[in-house]
């Protein structure tokens, strides 16, 4: 079996005397060279590096690749004529299929462009016989024309091991040491960006004995991180979910608030709920557009094929609303008052904040979370108990609210609990939320379907067929709705198995 060693130079000046002290040595036969661009492809939130993968374009060919022995998962011819591309933007076939099951609804963003050119050798020994070979390659960022890497590839045939470590003995004479860092580390290194940095979910580590409002402080300082992080790729309209993760910042942010009102200075909870609700009315309806728009496949999947006309100019519609939309929140996050807004929180969260009573500034927060967790869990529980197959719909939806309240105060205050046991507990009230999310999202899509129904007029040349495929399509969203409900009732029984509450109680 063969050996490879990897050496990072530094420099070319190196390179060159390394290759001048072999000739001596061993003979060095110069074979080829080869120069070629390479493009990275990820996510904004990195998924394929979650996954230990990485996405590279060269020679018009996209590959995937493992980060640990390069192995090529999938790869498909591409012609790079789309800035941010969608797994449908990928040729059908494996690459594809993998690309959907990995990014969803993410698209793909260039992470850097490089040059290589390699020069390779071959090392040969007193018979003439070939012991090595040696692959030298510089690596340069396009954007800059900076060097960013000198790699050494020494490839030992398998037996001529020890023949070749005078070939190591040089190289590594100059200081150069074996090394297994990727090169794609490297190069993002080289241009300061750092793989899986950006998590839209919370991932603050809080200490049990950290005051109250420094715990708070810290939540909120990287909820307005998260919001300012997305801002350009909204403008910039990269994908869906640089809204979605704003939002979900938002609406975390409001909700930490109002149940922290206590602990915050009146005048800082009061602005900071103005905010909030000013950002989160300013992209409502852009994202109830974004969400019929990734629902357009699951819709038409719904009806029969001679419907589909009729669900055309209800897309149209969305596409035009959309558009519309998007200018005015373009709008909204170019404007320097909006911005401040940002800017201002993040630096208000930076430092300590006063607290509201000098009880709360020396209360823990490890007691006030497990106060407020306790508090919520219970009301999920005594209104869960109280819903019956006839139970008014509004019941659900207030106990949807609470649900998703006890979700973000276990999601905010998961350090402070034993990590298995906070999230066992959170996937049991996530898998509650999504029966009763469902069955919420449903209802409102009917009401929207027919709120657009009845705002076409019956004069419309195509009133009949859009009627049609609408009222298909709300008809088996009402089914769904009540499957929705029908599984309640199980779901519930699943959510009230294990009690948690013990691991809440001081």
């Amino acid at each position: 079996m063969a050996t490879v060693i990897k050496y990072n130079v530094s420099n070319n000046r190196v390179a060159s005397k390394i290759l001048k002290e072999i000739q001596p040595v061993s003979t060095l036969i110069p074979e080829s060279r080869k120069s070629c661009r390479i493009s990275y492809y990820d996510t904004f939130d990195w998924r394929l590096f979650e996954h230990g993968y990485y996405l590279m374009y060269k020679m018009r060919t996209l590959q995937l690749r493992q980060f640990k022995d390069e192995k090529i998962i999938a790869e498909a011819e591409y012609k790079a004529d789309t800035q941010n591309p969608f797994w449908q933007n990928i040729p059908p076939g494996k690459l594809a299929k993998v690309l959907k099951r990995l990014i969803t609804i993410r698209a793909l963003i260039k992470l850097v462009e490089i040059q290589t050119a390699s020069k390779y050798y071959r090392i040969l020994n007193n018979d003439k016989k070939t012991i090595a070979r040696l692959d030298s390659s510089v690596y340069k960022n396009i954007k800059d024309k900076t060097d960013i890497a000198h790699l050494f590839i020494l490839d030992i045939l398998r037996g001529y091991k020890n023949e070749a470590r005078k070939v190591i003995s040089i190289i590594e004479k100059q200081n150069v040491k074996p090394h297994n860092r990727h090169i794609l580390i490297q190069v993002l290194d080289s241009i300061g960006k750092t793989p899986a940095l950006y998590i839209s979910k919370q991932s603050i580590i809080l200490q049990p004995h950290l005051p109250a409002t420094s715990a708070i402080g810290k939540i909120l300082e990287q909820l307005f991180d998260i919001m300012a992080i997305n801002c350009e790729g909204i403008i910039a309209d990269i994908d869906t979910e640089f809204l979605h993760d704003f939002r979900v910042a938002i609406r975390r942010g409001r909700s930490i608030v109002g149940q922290m009102k206590n602990v915050l200075p009146p005048q800082i909870t009061q602005k900071l709920k103005s905010d909030l609700t000013f950002f989160g009315k300013a992209t409502n309806r852009l994202r109830d557009m974004d969400v019929y728009l990734l629902k357009k496949d699951q819709y038409f999947s719904r009806l029969p094929k001679d419907l589909w006309d009729g669900l055309l100019p209800f897309f149209d519609y969305v596409s035009c609303e959309r558009q519309k939309e998007k200018k005015k929140i373009d709008k909204v996050l170019t404007d320097r008052e909006t911005l401040d807004k940002i800017t201002y929180w993040k630096k208000v969260f930076t430092h300590p904040v006063e607290s509201n009573t000098r009880q709360a500034v020396n209360r823990p927060i490890l007691a006030i979370a497990q106060k407020k967790i306790l508090k919520k869990y219970n009301q999920v529980i005594q209104l869960g108990d109280q819903i019956d197959k006839q139970t008014p719909d509004t019941k659900l939806h207030n106990l949807r609210i609470v649900c998703k309240k006890l979700r973000y105060l276990l999601e905010f205050f998961q350090s402070l609990f034993p990590a298995q046991k906070i999230n066992r507990f959170i996937k049991q009230v996530k898998f509650l939320q999504d029966n009763l999310g469902d069955f919420n999202d449903l209802h409102v899509q009917q009401l929207k379907l027919r709120e657009y129904l009845d705002n076409i007029s019956e004069n419309h040349e195509q009133y009949i067929r859009i009627s049609a495929a609408i009222g298909g399509l709300i008809t088996h969203l009402h089914q769904e709705q009540l499957k929705a409900r029908n599984n309640f009732g199980q779901t519930w029984r699943l959510f009230k198995k294990t009690d948690f509450r013990a691991l809440f109680k001081k």
